[in-house]
């Protein structure tokens, strides 16, 4: 049987000749790639698209970057209302200068300062501030032995008698309600009472005999057993102590070596003086004016006690007075003895390098009822004060062009200089509180 040759592949069946029908027409033929797509009803309809594939609509732009833009705009114009708003809201300053001197002192600069209850209108008054402090020591000791001290302490004692001065002598009597009797080792002078005011002074007392029954509290009165041929001076010339009186003791305790005892005692005693111009320096403020090298102590040698190990404690006291000046009127006294005329504005003294004061004075018997002479050395520069609310309201409403008029009125202004906020205004603020005044502080020559 004859073999039937094999039919070619479709492949080569390239031949436009050929019968072409669904049968021999492959799916994947270039002729059906290349057919167009037969439009949809909605193609037909718009004849636009006949003919043409449609593509895929493009997504929306969204308004995110449009936001981003206003936002900014938005924070540029918070930020420049902002600072508009602090210029509108700072306050008018005016910065002063006040008029200064700077002294240098020397051995002809002297003065004298008065009692305040007896000083003459004019001159240089002072206060007194009495304080006491204490100081202990612990050294070795010895052997025991009779050991005989008095109490002592300080009182105010007070005239309420007359306007004149009244004088105690030595050893003038001061008893206690209870009746112990204490006494001052010198005479004391009692400055007079200045209207219904009595004048005082302080001073030191001893009680009459040893023993720990004068260790006693604060006494409301002391009378004065000696005034008593004088009812009115009796009832009128007293005392009293707002601090207790220490240091009585009768009886045995160790003995001390008297070297040992002198160096703890001198040690205690430096160490009482630096705090004492301590306490002196921390006074002294803007309205008070205190010199640590014025003020005079008294020193008390006060009862030992007994410590451990056979050791005894070495106790010391210091009655302490500080002569006070007011501020103004010891600036005032200076600024005279330089040819300064303050023009009635308080002054205020600045201390430069070098300043101290130095008394000749030894004995503070007398300091509180007596005149008190120093001299002052090294440097100090008096400063003019500026009153700088009375100054704002003395430029408040006014024009910027009367400044220089108004603070030439000023005799405490050396030099000033005023910036108006906001900065298109030409007249101060009409509300003295939103003036803002700046006082620069001088040189101060070192």
């Amino acid at each position: 049987m004859p073999v039937q040759p094999a039919p070619e592949p479709e492949a080569e069946m390239d031949d436009p000749s050929m019968e072409r029908s669904i049968r021999n027409i492959s799916i994947d033929s270039p002729e059906r790639r290349s057919r167009p797509v037969r439009p949809s009803v909605n193609d037909v309809r718009d004849p636009s698209n006949f003919g043409v594939q449609q593509l895929p609509p493009k997504p929306r732009r969204t308004g995110s970057g449009r936001s981003w833009w206003l936002w900014g705009i938005a924070l540029v114009v918070v930020l420049v209302l902002a600072g508009l708003a602090l210029f509108a809201l700072r306050k008018t300053t005016i910065t002063v200068t006040p008029r200064s001197h700077t002294i240098v002192f020397d051995q002809t600069s002297q003065f004298t300062a008065y009692p305040a209850a007896t000083a003459a209108t004019g001159t240089l008054a002072y206060t007194l501030i009495n304080s006491d402090l204490q100081a202990s020591q612990t050294v070795s000791a010895g052997a025991m032995q009779q050991v005989d001290t008095k109490a002592q302490g300080t009182v105010t004692v007070y005239n309420d008698y007359s306007s004149a001065p009244v004088k105690l002598i030595a050893n003038t009597r001061f008893a206690t309600p209870s009746g112990l009797i204490f006494r001052v080792p010198d005479a004391i002078v009692i400055p007079g009472k200045s209207g219904s005011t009595p004048g005082h002074v302080s001073v030191t007392v001893f009680a009459d005999q040893s023993g720990d029954q004068y260790n006693i509290g604060p006494v409301s009165r002391f009378t004065i057993p000696g005034l008593q041929s004088t009812p009115a001076m009796y009832s009128n010339v007293y005392a009293q102590s707002t601090a207790s009186t220490t240091g009585g003791f009768s009886g045995q305790q160790p003995a001390v070596d008297p070297t040992t005892l002198s160096n703890a005692q001198s040690a205690l005693r430096a160490q009482l003086a630096q705090k004492a111009q301590a306490a002196a320096s921390a006074q002294s403020g803007t309205t008070t004016v205190i010199l640590p090298q014025l003020i005079q102590i008294s020193y008390q040698d006060l009862p030992q006690t007994s410590a451990a190990s056979g050791s005894v404690q070495v106790n010391e006291a210091a009655h302490i007075q500080t002569p006070v000046f007011d501020a103004n009127s010891f600036s005032q006294a200076i600024a005279l003895t330089v040819g300064e005329n303050s023009d009635g504005v308080p002054l205020s003294l600045v201390e430069g390098q070098g300043f101290s004061a130095t008394s000749p004075d030894e004995s503070s018997s007398t300091l509180g009822t007596a005149p008190l002479n120093f001299t002052l050395s090294g440097t100090a520069t008096l400063v003019w004060q500026v009153d700088a609310q009375a100054l704002a309201r003395a430029l408040a409403g006014h024009d910027q062009n009367a400044f220089g008029t108004i603070t030439g009125s000023f005799p405490g202004i050396q030099e000033a200089h005023s910036r108006i906020e906001p900065f298109w205004k030409t007249s101060f603020p009409s509300n003295p509180a939103d003036i803002k005044v700046v006082i620069v502080a001088p040189t101060v020559a070192q």
